[in-house]
């Protein structure tokens, strides 16, 4: 019987089509087997596994999702960038980090490779896997893996993995993963997760999850997860989860949550139906009234900044 080993993402309880799966497990389906229609799907196991971000992005629904290695067997059918089987066995859980390092391997291994030093002007079709030294200026098509050295210029399409040393410049479109060092600009479509080191600027679309260090610059869209360290600036849509270090200022939309380090600083846009803001209410982490490391939102009808548990989505 042929066994399958590739990539399976889940929601945030490792769940997929409301059905509960469990590390271990296996799991057979009854009836025909028919792709959308019945059946465990995965990604092909022949295709760039960062294609997963296609069924689930980094961040769906304010909160991330979950990926594992799966054995598939059984009765197989294969379509596009999918395949669904009537047998399936959750083999164990991977970080996104493992998940870049599989396709770097994948793309690697299925395209033409292009190495080259300092200064290089490499440009890649979809799935390319392009490396240069430093001060590179990298573009790839969709699902391409870059690595540039320090203050290189990297730009991939939806699905890219792409990692920057300090300085650099990175674009990606949705579901992106992108990595740069201290002082870093990354920027990335809806559902991306961004990591920046100390100084750096991230823009995602909503539902991102960008981190940053200290003195960063993070601005999210709706529903997207920051967190930056000292001294940093986040911004985020309606329902963002925002954390930062000590002495940094934090404003998000209708429905956010807020933690902050010891003078910190919250703002809340309080906006009508329209969008238009009404309101703005704001405070400081004192360490009295607003405590260090709490997580705090604005309660609109009561006028007043009320404690509140984590949520979901927020960056640890």
């Amino acid at each position: 019987m042929e066994t399958v080993r590739t990539i399976k993402g889940f929601d945030n309880e490792l769940k997929c089509r409301d059905f509960q799966y469990e590390i271990g497990k296996t799991y057979t389906a009854e009836g025909k087997i028919e792709v959308c229609s019945n059946g465990f799907h995965a990604i092909r196991n022949d295709v760039n596994p960062l294609l997963v971000f296609e069924y689930y992005a980094p961040v769906n629904d304010g909160k991330s999702s979950r990926y594992c290695i799966v054995d598939c067997s059984g009765e197989i059918e294969y379509d596009d960038n999918k395949l669904c089987c009537s047998i399936i066995t959750i083999i164990e859980e991977i970080t996104l980090d493992k998940l870049h390092e599989l396709s770097q391997a994948w793309v690697e291994s299925h395209s033409n490779k292009i190495e080259n030093g300092d200064g290089s002007a490499l440009r890649g079709g979809d799935g390319s896997a392009l490396r240069g030294g430093n001060r590179s200026a990298l573009r790839g098509g969709n699902g391409s893996a870059l690595r540039g050295g320090y203050g290189s210029a990297l730009t991939g399409g939806y699905g890219s993995a792409l990692r920057g040393g300090y300085g650099s410049a990175l674009t990606g479109g949705y579901g992106s993963a992108l990595r740069g060092g201290y002082e870093s600009a990354l920027t990335g479509g809806d559902g991306s997760a961004l990591t920046g080191g100390n100084g750096s600027a991230l823009t995602g679309g909503y539902r991102s999850a960008l981190r940053g260090g200290n003195g960063s610059a993070l601005t999210g869209g709706n529903g997207s997860a920051l967190r930056g360290g000292d001294r940093s600036a986040l911004r985020g849509g309606n329902g963002s989860a925002l954390r930062g270090g000590d002495r940094s200022a934090l404003r998000g939309g209708n429905g956010s949550k807020f933690c902050g380090g010891k003078w910190s600083t919250f703002f809340v846009e309080i906006r009508d139906d329209n969008g238009d803001i009404t309101d703005l209410a704001t405070a400081i982490v004192d360490g009295v009234k607003y405590k260090e490391n709490q997580w705090y939102e604005f309660n609109a009808e009561k006028g007043e900044w009320i404690e509140c548990s984590a949520p979901d989505n927020a960056i640890d």
